[in-house]
C-alpha cells in the first residue's frame, strides 16, 4: 500500500522555487501568500536504512567522513604502496590498505570486484559502506569501534 505524506507549502512574494508547485501538480501556479497542500509518494523510502535516510543527497554519513579523514585525509589514492613493499613507512609493514577508507586488498576485491583498484570516490564509498554494514551494522558503530581501537 503506498504511503503518502502531506507537504505544506507557503508561498511568499519572494518565493520563486515553489511557484511551480500547486495542489494540482507541477506547472500550476500558486498565488503568493496562498497556502497549498501537496502529496508526495514515499514508497522508495521503505527500503532505505536509517543511515541512508539521515544523509542528505550528495553527502556522506558524518561517521563515514570522520573515519575517512582519520584513515586517509580524504585521499582516494592514499595507500601503503604494498606492491612496492614500502608499507606505511613502519619497518616490516606491508599493508595493502588503499583509498579513502584504507580498505585492504582482500576486502576491496570482495566489495569492489574488478574495480578493486579504482580511485573513484563513489565506488570506494559504496564498497566501504557495504563492508561497514556487514561488519558493524552502521557507520556510527564503526566509528565507535575505531575510536576504541584506532582501526576498523
Amino acid at each position: 500500500m503506498p504511503v503518502t505524506i502531506g507537504v505544506h507549502v507557503v508561498c511568499t512574494a519572494l518565493s520563486t522555487a515553489v511557484d511551480e508547485l500547486s495542489p494540482r501538480g507541477l506547472g500550476h501556479r500558486v498565488a503568493p501568500g496562498s497556502h497549498g497542500r501537496l502529496a508526495m509518494n514515499i514508497d522508495a523510502f521503505e527500503s532505505l536504512t536509517p543511515d541512508q535516510l539521515a544523509v542528505p543527497s550528495g553527502g556522506i554519513n558524518p561517521a563515514a567522513q570522520w573515519i575517512m579523514m582519520h584513515e586517509s585525509g580524504g585521499s582516494t589514492t592514499a595507500g601503503h604502496l604494498h606492491a612496492q613493499g614500502r608499507g606505511d613507512g613502519t619497518p616490516g609493514n606491508h599493508s595493502s590498505a588503499f583509498g579513502a577508507f584504507q580498505m585492504i586488498e582482500a576486502t576491496r576485491r570482495r566489495y569492489m570486484g574488478a574495480d578493486y583498484q579504482s580511485t573513484d570516490f563513489s565506488k570506494q564509498y559504496s564498497a566501504a559502506t557495504h563492508y561497514v554494514t556487514d561488519r558493524y551494522g552502521s557507520w556510527g558503530a564503526a566509528q565507535s569501534f575505531w575510536q576504541g581501537h584506532h582501526w576498523y
